[in-house]
């Protein structure tokens, strides 16, 4: 069994390790050596988590290189562990009050993850898209940037994952694995891998090339596939094209005309339409008349029926006349109530 003032001296070698650490720690982030600063800190605060200085210094690194949830984190232990005049306490405070920025750099993580997953499934196009917003909302987001590079190096655009690896050096300037990065390039450059960020150019480039090589320029070749078009649309253009082309401009003929006629025979329709509306009334009109005229003759030709077998003077023509024809409107024999 260890004594209590073993114990006590194995507390204090560790402490002071733990310190050693927070001191090189804050010279590297001092130098601008962020990536390593954060290796030391880490150590120093899983050497002594009561390393206050250590851990609150770790979350500014971390926020330094975008990583908000990594240095609120910090930032949270170190309040728990000391909730009384502790820096972090006024940094967590300080934070939240920059809602804007803390939605932006909260989305640009969620970006990263989803664009690691892609990546992991080889969708790098996808990847690089969400990769380029996550880093226009955190522009120090190192590790965005560092897999922004990646992708691009993947697809073997190196002057443009270059550009990205630039952006990482303004935050993180001796970043190892940035450097790692730039050194696959330069010896993939020195091999004579083609960027593909340049092909275009260098086919090109070749293709001019062979145009001066040759004593003249092989126009047969360079024009074929246009002669072979040409001549489709000659052929394409023969009797049995016009013939097309003349039933396409007759349809479209009868249909411009009927258009046209449309409307015309419309109106016409709607002009007779009122003509036989006003004649109907017309005859609805001349048929009242006539039957009050009708209603009347009859009055009279049966007063004078009744006159004439009453006794009165009437001329046996003009009274035969005058029963026939009230037979004929079907009123005969009526007598008068």
């Amino acid at each position: 069994m260890k004594s209590r003032k073993e114990e006590q001296q194995i507390m204090k070698r560790i402490q002071a390790t733990s310190q050693q650490l927070y001191r090189n720690g804050l010279s590297k982030a001092g130098a601008g050596d962020l990536s390593r600063a954060v290796e030391d800190l880490e150590k120093a605060v899983r050497y002594d988590k009561h390393n206050e200085k250590a851990r609150n210094l770790l979350g500014l690194v971390q926020f330094q290189r975008g990583e908000l949830g990594e240095a609120m984190k910090q930032w949270s232990i170190s309040e728990y562990l000391n909730p009384t005049a502790n820096w972090a306490t006024y940094y967590l405070k300080e934070i939240k009050k920059e809602e804007a920025m803390l939605t932006d750099m909260s989305s640009s993580l969620q970006l990263y993850n989803e664009a690691s997953a892609l990546a992991h499934k080889d969708s790098l196009d996808f990847a690089i898209t969400r990769l380029k917003k996550a880093v226009h909302l955190n522009p120090r987001f190192v590790r965005a940037r560092l897999l922004l590079a990646l992708c691009y190096m993947e697809t073997q655009h190196y002057k443009t994952a270059l550009r990205a690896l630039d952006q990482v050096a303004k935050v993180d300037p001796l970043n190892p694995e940035a450097m790692r990065y730039r050194l696959y390039i330069a010896r993939q450059r020195k091999e004579g891998v083609p960027d593909a960020g340049m092909g275009e150019i260098q086919d090109l480039s070749r293709d001019l090339y062979v145009q001066q090589a040759l004593p003249e320029p092989d126009t047969e070749e360079l024009f074929k596939e246009k002669r072979r078009r040409r001549k489709a649309v000659r052929n394409i253009s023969g009797p049995m094209m016009q013939i097309l082309l003349f039933f396409a401009g007759a349809l479209c003929a009868v249909g411009f005309v009927r258009t046209l006629w449309y409307p015309q025979e419309i109106r016409e329709l709607k002009d007779q339409t009122q003509q036989l509306q006003v004649s109907a009334e017309g005859l609805r009109k001349d048929k009242d008349t006539l039957q009050g005229q009708v209603k009347a003759a009859s009055e009279l030709l049966q007063e004078a029926a009744r006159d004439g077998k009453d006794g009165k003077v009437l001329q046996a023509g003009v009274l035969a006349d005058i029963t026939q024809l009230l037979k004929d409107w079907g009123i005969e024999g009526q007598d008068e109530s």
